[in-house]
């Protein structure tokens, strides 16, 4: 990469006034780059105009919605990192480094330092700004036209967001896992049935259900911590999208559960999450009914289990199958009544045992 171009650049077409060269933050994939400039501290970053699978949405029309919706949170108090409009009043301006067409976008630097979830009290960080941030993206009437990762329900018929459906690959992933293990027929017509019979009841309460513009992926990694412990910055609307809101809590909860701070176990995660969350906004009684079927669907499926329970039958056949298959099913017919009780000494217990 020639960073030189990337600092005339900025200074080019955004305006800046550069004070150093232009720093490479990543050493692969799309170029982001730090710009340090009198203006202040930048970020940089380019997707290639030509466009490549999985991110088509990246667009012209779509980097604007993006600026938009970043302003519009930064707006409402929140710490969305704000993108700058270039010289011709647009969120994005076109670079080519002598190889390649780059759309780019330059967002003000995240302040503070990486974000590492120590304990429940940063999940519930995390669970008050995704409240936080649903509240005002409803607000905002903002909309990408587009689904996001989490999205369920999607055609498949792409990998593009809104078409691809994780959940339903996983579940794909895993069936053909329990086959070829040698698990027991009886076995994984119950876990075929429990999960078609509970994708069915979401997808018929889904129309109904609140939806809005969201950040898509509202995980440590895309976030900074200020001196004070707080969530400082939040950044890369790469996957953003437009989302049912409690598919993107459920979606949420289930990847706290199971990337959780050592000393916490998996429900008292999702609590944690839970609690914030919904102080901040609460659910409506439809989407409280729908979270638990979601949490059943989400949870068994996610792409790391299920490549886990694979690793496993692998190595161990029929019996690691069947393990897999019972704790499977477990996890769909679990009930997470739990999350609505109110809280009481007894139910802190669970945060911190394992």
């Amino acid at each position: 990469m020639n960073l030189s171009v990337w600092t005339a650049h900025a200074a080019e077409c955004y305006g800046l006034e550069p004070t150093e060269p232009a720093r490479q933050l990543r050493g692969t994939g799309d170029p982001v780059v730090r710009v340090a400039a009198v203006q202040g501290d930048f970020v940089l970053k380019g997707v290639e105009a030509s466009g490549r699978e999985g991110f088509l949405h990246l667009n012209e029309e779509e980097l604007e919605r993006q600026g938009n919706w970043a302003a519009a949170m930064a707006r409402e108090g929140l710490p969305v990192m704000e993108r700058i409009r270039g010289r011709d009043g647009r969120y994005f301006a076109f670079l080519r480094d002598g190889r390649r067409r780059w759309l780019t976008t330059a967002e003000r630097f995240a302040p503070g330092t990486e974000f590492v979830c120590r304990d429940a009290r940063d999940i519930a960080r995390i669970g008050e700004l995704a409240g936080r941030l649903h509240t005002a993206s409803l607000r905002s009437g903002i909309r990408f036209g587009h689904g996001t990762s989490w999205s369920l329900f999607g055609s498949r018929a792409t990998q593009e967001l809104g078409d691809y459906d994780e959940n339903a690959d996983s579940f794909d992933a895993a069936e053909r896992a329990l086959a070829q293990g040698g698990c027991p027929e009886a076995l994984r017509v119950l876990v075929r049935t429990s999960y078609e019979t509970l994708r069915a009841e979401a997808e018929e309460a889904w129309p109904t259900l609140p939806q809005a513009a969201v950040q898509g992926d509202l995980c440590p990694y895309n976030l900074t911590r200020g001196a004070n412990g707080e969530i400082a910055g939040v950044f890369d609307l790469n996957i953003a999208g437009d989302e049912v809101l409690v598919g993107e809590l459920a979606a949420l909860m289930a990847y706290y559960a199971a990337y959780r701070p050592d000393g916490i176990v998996a429900d008292g995660a999702m609590i944690a999450f839970y609690r914030a969350y919904s102080a901040v906004r609460p659910l409506n009684p439809e989407e409280r009914q729908v979270l638990e079927t979601l949490l059943r669907i989400v949870a068994p499926f996610r792409f790391d289990r299920v490549a886990r329970g694979r690793s496993g039958i692998q190595a161990n056949g029929t019996e690691a199958a069947v393990r897999f298959a019972e704790e499977t099913i477990e996890l769909l017919e679990r009930n997470y009544g739990f999350l609505f009780e109110e809280p009481t000494a007894a139910q802190e217990r669970p945060l911190f045992e394992r």
